[in-house]
């Protein structure tokens, strides 16, 4: 008979996964760990921008959160993507306090 087992968030990701978005003209793209999860432009439905932490919202529920701490030095600088997403005309939301899961 077929078992299903749940971990602890705890352990759900490594904690030094290496976490990869890549933002271009069709849609937003996250690797973790090897899988890759996309949304296009047209699901996005909101973001938040924090001096710590940005969040991507499509539809799906599947938010991408961004850790600025966290950003290597290759990384594009945060404020672009802030203004890309201000030029497609994506709402920003605010973020509450209990919102910090991030990448």
């Amino acid at each position: 008979m077929p078992r299903s087992f749940s971990l602890r968030a705890s352990f759900r990701r490594p904690k030094h996964s290496v976490v990869s978005l890549v933002v271009d003209d069709v849609d937003i793209r996250e690797d973790v760990a090897g899988v890759e999860s996309f949304a296009p432009w047209s699901s996005v439905v909101s973001f938040f921008a924090t001096d710590r932490l940005i969040g991507i919202n499509p539809s799906s529920g599947q938010a991408a959160r961004v850790s600025v701490r966290n950003l290597d030095a290759n990384s594009s600088d945060t404020a672009a993507l802030v203004a890309q997403l201000e030029s497609r005309g994506i709402p920003r939301t605010m973020v509450s306090r209990g919102s910090s899961h991030a990448a």
